[in-house]
């Protein structure tokens, strides 16, 4: 009698432990998490910067001219070249997050917008290629993401 009473309190024991276990491993899991989201923020942030600082330095003029169809010089049609292969780098980086669950809803819902934008850039421009080097160096389900919305 005394063997199974010691017996039932090692299981009631065992048993305690790992359901803590779990708990611990699970509050873990939500530390990572937030860590994981905290840093891909910050480096979004970083990223938006670089290419905003970009924009300014190259892109100001030629974008806007390229969405309206005007005519670009070789030089202006190099500087959206570069302009479009850093912001669609920096979309398909968000499209991957997004599709992870690592990017809020009303982040990537802003961010469309200006995917859309490059669509109507390409609409206006269909000789300037958008995708430098090659489509095939961007993720597939981006590229076919791009698409569907043009």
């Amino acid at each position: 009698m005394r063997n199974l009473k010691v017996g039932q309190l090692f299981s009631h024991i065992t048993n305690s432990a790992l359901l803590i276990s779990v708990i611990v491993l699970i509050v873990e899991i939500q530390q990572n998490r937030a860590g994981l989201l905290a840093e891909s923020s910050y480096l979004r942030a970083e990223m938006a910067i670089e290419n905003g600082n970009y924009f300014l330095a190259f892109g100001l003029n030629e974008l806007p001219r390229a969405a309206n169809g005007e005519q670009l010089t070789d030089e202006q049609s190099k500087n959206l070249t570069a302009l479009t292969n850093r912001m669609l780098r920096y979309f398909e980086n968000l499209h991957y997050l997004h599709n992870l669950g690592l990017l809020d809803e009303e982040i990537w819902l802003a961010n469309v917008t200006g995917i859309t934008y490059f669509c109507e850039v390409k609409k206006a421009q269909p000789s300037i290629d958008l995708f430098v080097p090659a489509e095939s160096s961007y993720r597939s389900e981006f590229v076919s993401y791009f698409y569907s919305l043009c």
